[in-house]
């Protein structure tokens, strides 16, 4: 077909055996692919399902070039590619991306956020300098729904969600034209399943992309997949589109996969549907609520006085968990009463004054720090903040200290200001020799 972006012809794929011996061959242990045929067309999400072990994640690194078949072939976008070497590979790169079932282990914890988006984009030459590449990541955080602030952080300052929006963010910045999902939602709560999920449909709407989804849930499959391929011990044992799939499989696997998912009848709407906010779910509470209503309701005020407890309001907190406990006896008739008893409880109380802002030597030492982080193993940059630092007046000894700890870590205090002032460059040093170091290493390994 005309359409079609990539498609795998028979792919065979076997790892080798570590050898026994000085001088002995390696063995070539036995196939984790059998024969496997792919095929996907552009705009096309194809969902790749199997249990553990039955080459899912093989298959998707075969298809991007991490792993040789040692028969079979992928073919691009009429372009062969699988005997392609790392150079003749590397401009496919931007149009191929791959997003990683762990975010954490794939996201450097000493770059920030912006540098890992930053960097691509100004190798692949979509932007011709930093500042024009900042706004391209700052257009793409907002369509995955991240603050632009999270440029300035670490990934090890952000929650599981934040992190894999980031990896869906790192992935799309290049604007490729194939997708491969690993198990992406796997290790998400639900809710912050339902949110990667429909972001990942509008993506793949509005940028016309070739989505390949790997899972083990069927019903994530069912909800976002037009088509589906259902592996077993290397080999493809269905495929057809998920309707057909689901209604009417025709392998006994498939039937045993089905079967084995607690709600098998999937509600086309769970990813967009809105919960009401508790406030409209109280007043609409029936005068013999329904005990599904009661605990929508307080699960709601739980959270509400997680959060007002997190914030030290005391007084608010009890009485959330006053209304809890009415709710807990279904006493819903005493909470107009007990309610307007606080409103004037609270009224009574003099209202607590709002916490004065930093002062400015805490965010000077703050503003540098954050420079500094943000400069990396870059030495251009960084001496241009540590110019900056020296030559800065309102940065006295106990100001040179406080960075520096902040920066390198180390003693606490130095005995003058130019001495807290070296340790930071000698910090620095030493993180660019480590990097030097692990790109030799890499490319070594190469």
């Amino acid at each position: 077909m005309a359409d079609e972006l990539l498609v795998a012809s028979r792919l065979v794929v076997s790892y080798e055996r570590p050898s026994t011996g000085l001088f002995s061959k390696r063995d070539v242990g036995p196939p984790v692919l059998r024969g496997v045929n792919f095929r996907i067309t552009k705009g096309e999400t194809v969902g790749i399902v199997g249990e553990s072990g039955s080459g899912k994640t093989t298959f998707g690194r075969a298809l991007l070039g991490l792993v040789k078949p040692v028969v079979g072939s992928v073919v691009f976008d009429g372009q062969d590619i699988t005997a392609l070497d790392e150079r003749a590979r590397r401009p496919l790169c931007r149009r191929i991306q791959m997003i990683f079932q762990d975010p954490m282990s794939s996201l450097n914890p000493r770059h920030t956020i912006g540098r890992v988006l930053i960097e691509p984009v100004l190798l692949h030459g979509l932007a011709k300098s930093h500042d024009e590449a900042l706004v391209l990541v700052h257009n793409v955080l907002d369509r995955v729904g991240l603050s632009r602030r999270t440029v300035d952080r670490y990934s090890y300052e952000l929650s599981g969600g934040q992190r894999q929006r980031v990896g869906i963010a790192r992935a799309v910045v290049l604007r490729p034209d194939f997708v491969l999902a690993d198990e992406i939602v796997s290790g998400l709560d639900v809710s912050t399943q339902a949110q990667v999920l429909q972001l990942l449909k509008e993506l793949t709407c509005e940028m016309h992309l070739a989505l390949a989804f790997i899972s083990h849930d069927l019903s994530v499959i069912r909800s976002i997949c037009q088509r589906v391929i259902v592996m077993r011990e290397g080999r493809v044992v269905e495929e057809g589109p998920c309707e057909r799939v689901f209604a009417a499989p025709r392998a006994a696997y498939t039937r045993m996969l089905i079967d084995a998912i607690p709600l098998p009848t999937v509600d086309p709407g769970w990813l967009t549907r809105e919960v009401p906010a508790a406030a409209e779910r109280v007043s609409q509470i029936p005068s013999e609520p329904a005990m599904h209503d009661v605990r929508l309701i307080r699960e709601s005020l739980e959270k509400v006085v997680r959060v007002l407890d997190a914030a030290g309001k005391k007084t608010q907190t009890k009485a959330v968990q006053s209304v809890i406990e009415l709710l807990a006896g279904h006493d819903t008739e005493s909470i107009p009463t007990f309610l307007s008893a606080l409103q004037k409880q609270l009224e009574r109380e003099p209202e607590r004054k709002a916490a004065p802002p930093k002062d400015l030597r805490t965010e000077t030492i703050e503003q540098h720090v954050r420079q500094l982080r943000a400069a990396g193993t870059d030495r251009a940059a960084f001496d241009t903040v540590f110019a900056r630092i020296s030559k800065d007046k309102a940065v006295r000894k106990a100001e040179a200290d406080a960075i520096a700890q902040a920066y390198g870590g180390g003693r606490a205090r130095w005995p003058k200001k130019q001495d807290a002032i070296a340790a930071i460059r000698t910090h620095f040093d030493g993180q660019a020799h480590g990097e030097v170091k692990m790109r030799q290493v890499r490319k070594a390994s190469l």
